[in-house]
């Protein structure tokens, strides 16, 4: 499955709003500490293992297209 993520700053759950799901880290968007709490967080929010989840484009970017393999 693809899916949309759109990643902002700042705390809150996991959501989806319109064509995104929303994803909120704490993280600094240094080093992949941020991609990988995202990674993190998709896989908790879709039940599969982070090890499914990988990201396919945007990986700078705050808009990224994720791959999410199980379901």
């Amino acid at each position: 499955m693809i899916i949309s993520v759109k990643v902002i700053p700042g705390t809150g759950k996991p959501e989806i709003s319109g064509e995104y799901l929303v994803i909120h880290t704490k993280e600094k968007f240094e080093k992949g500490l941020a991609n990988r709490d995202i990674i993190s967080q998709v896989a908790r929010f879709y039940g599969v293992n982070q090890s499914d989840v990988r990201i396919k484009s945007g990986f700078t970017s705050r808009k990224k297209i994720l791959e999410v393999a199980g379901l």
